[in-house]
C-alpha cells in the first residue's frame, strides 16, 4: 500500500511532497536507525506499508561543504538545544526506505537559493537555555 500522509499515534502527520502539506514531508532521522550516528535531513517522496509496517521512501538532503572546509557554524548551538544544520539546496536523486522508528522529528527548512544552501532546524529539541 502507498500513502500520500499518515498521523502517527504521537499526533504527527507526515505528507509526501506531492500534497499541500509539503512541510510535513521534511523530517529528520537517524541512518540505518543508528542513533549514535548525527541526524540527516530528507524529505518524504512515498509513505509505505512493507511487512505490516510503515516506512518512508526519503530523498536525503546533500551535504553542503563550507569553503575551507569550515565547520558549520550552527554546530555551536547544539548543546544548547538549537539543533540546526546547513545543508545543500538540492536533494540526493537516491531514494532511500527509513523505518518509522528512525525518524527524529520534522524539521523546518529554509532555502536560501541565492547561496545554494538550505539551513534545517530540528522541531523536536528544547528551547535554547
Amino acid at each position: 500500500h502507498c500513502y500520500r500522509q499518515l498521523l502517527t499515534s504521537h499526533g504527527r502527520l507526515y505528507c509526501t511532497s506531492a500534497t499541500t502539506g509539503k512541510g510535513n514531508s521534511y523530517l529528520c532521522f537517524h541512518p540505518e536507525g543508528n542513533k549514535e550516528t548525527e541526524w540527516v535531513a530528507g524529505q518524504i517522496q512515498h509513505i509505505i506499508k512493507q511487512n505490516h509496517a510503515t516506512k518512508f521512501v526519503i530523498r536525503r538532503s546533500l551535504p553542503h561543504v563550507l569553503n575551507g572546509g569550515k565547520a558549520d557554524p550552527f554546530k555551536l548551538f547544539w548543546d544548547r538545544g538549537f539543533e540546526a544544520k546547513m545543508v545543500d539546496i538540492e536533494f540526493s536523486t537516491a531514494l532511500e526506505v527509513v523505518d518509522c522508528t528512525w525518524v527524529v522529528a520534522h524539521i523546518a527548512r529554509w532555502n536560501l537559493e541565492a547561496c545554494g544552501v538550505a539551513i534545517c532546524l530540528n522541531l523536536e529539541v528544547g528551547a535554547i537555555s
